[in-house]
């Protein structure tokens, strides 16, 4: 029929109405081919489809919305889509009404996000569309796209049809919704259809609906139909997830009943911290040979050098309590004074991480008022680090502000403030944030003070969001003269505005424009923990402007780790969204991008991540050198030789590094990164996560703190909170620690440790002289070495050769984040787990008391 629409569309202007509808039939026939001749006479038709009086004004509205598809103007077509009403057919599969659906599906939800009314006429559209997949039972679908246009009539209708469809509906809010009132709405209405449920799902829920009245009723239910240890494994969950202050709440309504004290003991973090260092204690690798020769390659009289040593210590040692290398060294870790002697007093509290015994036996005895005010300042943080999250030790919080109030000494009184924000991070007391906010705005308060104190006050009022304080500390950042308290303040402010999302882009507005640039790194600080692990487009749209626009480098690198602290539930997006950035030529922005690939994609050995970083390891710039150096060594933590090839290259690097020659941030950062290597004696991975997968408050303050070592150093030891065991801890109803056996279905080379520092020493000593021996005949002692080093290589390769394809692992044991997909926890037929196991703290029931529950 090409060719036909002129005659047609000289119809549509005849006064008969019988030759207006003949050619709006005939049209529709040939709109997809003739649609450029129609649109010439589209004010027509147009007329006609607005005409309500004429009866086939719904033809003549559906030909118009075809004929402005055709010319790519969608929101016109949907417009006239809505206008065609009855004629509208929700069955068809073209592409014509697949684009104009998903026009309307977002019109609407733009509408709802911006708390607009839509028309009735487009709704009737929307439930047609929605009718028609209820009936195609594409119930999952359905259930997204009525979240999205917030139909919550749909999401109860998806529910009742397929229960099964629950849990992917409780991620699916939790994952996707950002605007925290209607993710509370919808949580709500899932609530429902769990209430005769009593299980880790349910406490999860009232969780985020912070309901800690709820997750009490569910524990104590739990405890009085004697199923203790499901209610143990939910506060297990929450005292890792859960603020400070929602476990109070929790544990002020679990009431004084005799049952509840394990729980109690659980959720004040007593019993996960003891059973955790015993775990470190007893199972700990750490290699001591990697700081002996740290030591001889360097000039520790420097205090770069010394510093980078210290930092080794402390990430390789953490949470594990094994300080014997300290107590072996002590003359050598207190060499240097001032802010170094501060430095390794606290690194010693990374080693004690939940030691809460060492604090009181160990580190009082640092703060007796004959020590050096530098190691009273360092014990006092080592306290803070002992204690995070844990505020129910009353004697310790009265020794730590007895130093804060009485103090005169900057390093007592900066380690004092640390340690009290660590020890009441999110508890939000009113009497310590009066206390602090009193400190900070005295006209003569010192600049290194006034820092601690902001972050002392953010870390308390954690999560808190826009209030009086908030507008009180932006007040005062705007006239303070001294750019370390005002950058304490910026980071405050993003600590206070934790998980509110919309909430605080208000105090983004009132930040990001300011001339202070040091203030504009708080506005992406803000987005950073208001957004955390959420994805949110529109705020990494947001952090990515700021990366490529602000005047000051500064703030341009914190806006790339803002990215990365977005991005850190969803590291596959990572490569993508900060390529460029790392590719930049701007030193501020890669160095950025290069901390946060590595905070954002930690343990996971992404190879696209290693392909980003390694031309930055040998970067002109110090600094992007210094960030990629860590990065790189965040991302291979855990990778072994058989997963990941380049960990024996970059390691080799490593020790390419470790000179005299070096400069001083080259060295610190091969420290840093050797560190994270050996985080906890192999058995640690950075995240900003739980290792269930949701957010940590804990890990996500320590990581944030710790980019910020590059204005102040001890703040590096920050990145302790945010290592997580990857160890599969199995307990019994008594809380004790079990041997319980799994299958894992892979090779055990592809697990395993790498070699110690020692023996990949002696490999690059022998094979330089091997090289060499062209030039001299060697002697009969390194030709027998090497004949011994080629033997135990053959004895190697034959071992791997005659590999098993899988093997049964013993726990309590190191698993790593790839390993627990291969799994299999039915091995065991005396224990079986109480949830799907992953890694941490997992109750196991005997299979003999389960059949009886049964």
């Amino acid at each position: 029929m090409w060719g036909y629409s002129g005659g047609f569309l000289a119809l549509l202007e005849e006064d008969d109405i019988d030759y207006q509808v003949y050619a709006i039939d005939q049209l529709l026939e040939v709109v997809d081919l003739e649609w450029a001749q129609i649109a010439d006479k589209l004010d027509v038709i147009l007329k006609l489809a607005n005409d309500a009086s004429f009866h086939y004004h719904e033809k003549a509205a559906l030909l118009a919305s075809k004929t402005y598809y055709r010319l790519g103007e969608f929101a016109a077509a949907a417009k006239y889509l809505v206008k065609a009403g009855p004629l509208f057919d929700p069955t068809a599969t073209d592409n014509f009404t697949n684009t104009v659906k998903s026009q309307l599906i977002s019109q609407v939800r733009v509408n709802a996000e911006q708390k607009k009314e839509t028309d009735e006429s487009t709704l009737e559209i929307i439930y047609k569309i929605f009718d028609n997949m209820f009936d195609n039972k594409d119930y999952a679908a359905l259930f997204c796209l009525a979240l999205e246009t917030r139909q919550n009539k749909y999401l109860s209708r998806c529910i009742e049809t397929l229960p099964d469809l629950l849990p992917y509906a409780i991620t699916t809010v939790l994952k996707n919704v950002h605007d925290s009132q209607y993710r509370a709405e919808v949580l709500q209405v899932l609530v429902t259809f769990l209430s005769d449920s009593v299980d880790e799902q349910v406490a999860k829920l009232h969780q985020f609906l912070n309901n800690p009245e709820a997750v009490a009723a569910v524990i104590i239910t739990l405890l009085a139909m004697d199923n203790s240890e499901l209610a143990y494994q939910i506060a297990f969950d929450l005292a890792e997830d859960a603020s400070q202050k929602f476990r109070n709440d929790v544990i002020r309504e679990l009431g004084e009943d005799e049952l509840v004290l394990p729980v109690k003991d659980i959720l004040t973090r007593l019993t996960p911290l003891h059973l955790e260092l015993q775990f470190h204690y007893q199972y700990s690798n750490e290699d001591t040979s990697l700081i002996d020769g740290f030591i001889e390659s360097l000039d520790t009289k420097v205090s770069t050098s010394h510093n980078a040593v210290v930092t080794l210590f402390a990430y390789m040692n953490a949470h594990s309590s094994h300080d014997q290398y300290f107590r072996d060294h002590t003359d050598w870790f207190s060499t240097l004074n001032k802010w170094p002697k501060f430095y390794s007093v606290a690194s010693a509290g990374c080693v004690h991480i939940g030691n809460l015994v060492a604090a009181n036996t160990i580190f009082k005895n640092y703060t007796d008022a004959k020590r050096d005010s530098e190691v009273t300042g360092g014990a006092l943080y080592a306290i803070g680090l002992i204690h995070a999250n844990y505020a129910n030790d009353s004697e310790i919080i009265n020794l730590v502000n007895g130093y804060l109030n009485n103090g005169k000494q900057m390093y007592i009184i900066y380690g004092a403030s640390l340690a009290l924000g660590l020890i009441k991070i999110g508890s939000q007391d009113q009497h310590d944030l009066d206390n602090l906010t009193n400190k900070l705005f005295m006209p003569d308060v010192q600049p290194e003070c006034g820092e601690a104190f902001a972050y002392a006050i953010g870390m308390i009022n954690l999560g808190s969001g826009p209030c009086d304080l908030l507008s009180k500390l932006l007040e005062f950042a705007k006239d303070c003269p001294h750019e370390r308290i005002v950058r304490g303040i910026s980071m405050a402010l993003g600590l206070m505005c934790y998980g509110k999302e919309r909430q605080a882009n208000i105090v983004y507005d009132a930040l990001i424009n300011s001339r202070n640039s040091v203030l504009r790194e708080g506005a992406a600080w803000v987005l950073a923990f208001a957004y955390v692990g959420t994805g949110d487009n529109e705020t990494a749209q947001k952090l990515l402007h700021i990366a490529v626009s602000d005047t000051s480098g500064d703030v341009r690198r914190v806006a790339c780790i803002a990215i990365g602290l977005l991005l850190s539930r969803q590291p596959e997006r990572v490569p993508e969204t900060l390529g460029l950035l790392a590719m930049s030529y701007h030193a501020y922005c890669c160095s950025g991008a290069a901390l946060a690939i590595g905070l954002s994609c930690a343990g996971t050995g992404n190879k696209e991540c290693i392909e980003l970083l390694k031309p930055l390891l040998k970067d002109m710039d110090p600094l992007v050198r210094q960030s990629a150096t860590i990065g790189m060594a965040m991302i291979l933590q855990q990778q072994s030789d058989a997963q990941e090839p380049y960990c024996a290259e970059f390691r080799k690097f490593l020790r390419s590094k470790m000179r005299k020659e070096s400069g001083e941030m080259t060295t610190f950062s091969i420290g840093a990164a050797y560190g994270i290597l050996n985080a906890t004696g192999r058995k640690s991975i950075i995240s900003c996560n739980s290792l269930r997968g949701v957010n940590s408050m804990l890990s996500t303050v320590g990581a944030a703190l710790f980019t910020n070592y590059y204005y102040f150093i001890p703040l590096s030891l920050m990145l302790s909170l945010a290592f997580h065991t990857t160890a599969m801890i199995p307990l019994d109803r008594n809380l004790n620690i079990v041997e319980w056996q799994v299958r894992c279905k892979s090779k055990p080379s592809l697990f395993a440790d790498p070699p110690t520092y020692a023996k990949e020493k002696d490999v690059v000593k022998l094979a330089d002289k091997v090289e060499l021996s062209v030039a001299r005949e060697l002697s009969k002692d390194e030709k027998k070495a090497a004949e011994e080093k080629e033997k135990e290589q053959q004895e190697k390769e034959d071992l791997l050769k005659n590999e098993p394809q899988e093997e049964i692992i013993t726990n309590p044991a190191r698993v790593t984040l790839e390993q627990i997909k291969f799994i299999d926890p039915t091995y065991s037929k005396d224990w079986s787990p109480i949830i799907t196991p992953s890694l941490g703290f997992i109750m196991l029931k005997k299979e003999g008391e389960q059949e009886m529950d049964q």
